[in-house]
């Protein structure tokens, strides 16, 4: 039983926004209130995005002038508010996409904007802020399952060496498929900024709790469903490296999925 719908079952006014359950899939019983299914907006016409398809940024020529986060957490502040209004204690959970690749973040929140190309060292002020992996190099013998499963998350010809399964994707796995620091550089700068911006939306939620008067009567969780940290050397989730799949509780390095489920506590 999920925990939503125990919550529910407890008494508790329950609803979500985002994703929550894996995309296209819901728990209907779990709620008081509908939950809301958030379209997946991946990079589209007017978009700064890079040829590989990884990343993107909404620009003035942008058809869509917002992110998919954008839409989940209106709807996810909404049943906050509506949760509150019931008088009753309130289970909402608002699901997020990003840091999942497509990276696609609104302006002022694109790449080079947050993690600039310039002033990462203080000794040599040129340094790129971000910078590749110390230990960027496959270990000798990795399973060809070990890695890139599938190609991967990330889009690269690194990802299309024919090697194991034909071009133009190594789709049954490619553990020494490396992606070359210039490259990896950039997904990983465009991978902080969409971290970033899951923060952001997160800090939202927390002030709506501000705003309502709960914020001290509210357990708030924030987790992710897997790991997706930008090192050696795939840059997903596809591996079976320590670093793809360990979840970092409260940890901004891990995947976040789920921005918010919170369950107020006041009075009862």
């Amino acid at each position: 039983m999920a925990r939503c719908r125990a919550q529910k079952n407890a008494g508790y006014w329950t609803s979500s926004a985002g994703k929550v359950f894996h995309d296209g899939m819901d728990d209907p019983i779990s709620w008081t209130y509908p939950s809301n299914q958030t379209a997946w907006l991946r990079c589209g016409a007017g978009d700064l995005m890079d040829a590989n398809g990884n990343y993107c940024g909404v620009t003035e020529k942008s058809t869509l002038q917002y992110t998919d986060e954008d839409l989940s957490l209106a709807e996810g502040l909404k049943r906050m508010q509506l949760g509150h209004a019931s008088g009753k204690p309130w289970w909402i959970s608002i699901g997020n996409h990003r840091p999942h690749t497509t990276f696609r973040v609104p302006a002022g929140f694109h790449g080079p904007e947050l993690y600039p190309k310039t002033g990462g060292n203080a000794t040599d002020p040129t340094a790129d802020v971000v910078q590749p992996c110390k230990n960027c190099e496959a270990p000798i013998g990795a399973p060809w399952m070990s890695g890139n499963w599938q190609g991967g998350d990330i889009n690269d010809p690194a990802h299309s060496t024919g090697r194991y399964q034909g071009w133009p994707t190594d789709i049954n796995g490619c553990p020494d498929c490396i992606i070359p620091n210039d490259r990896a550089i950039e997904y990983r700068r465009w991978y902080y900024a969409a971290v970033s911006w899951s923060d952001h939306k997160l800090g939202e939620a927390m002030a709506m709790l501000d705003t309502l008067g709960v914020a001290d009567t509210t357990i708030t969780v924030f987790h992710s469903d897997h790991g997706e940290r930008p090192t050696y050397p795939l840059l997903s989730i596809s591996s079976n490296a320590d670093t793809a799949f360990s979840m970092h509780l409260l940890s901004l390095l891990a995947a976040c999925c789920l921005l918010l489920a919170a369950a107020e506590l006041a009075g009862r």
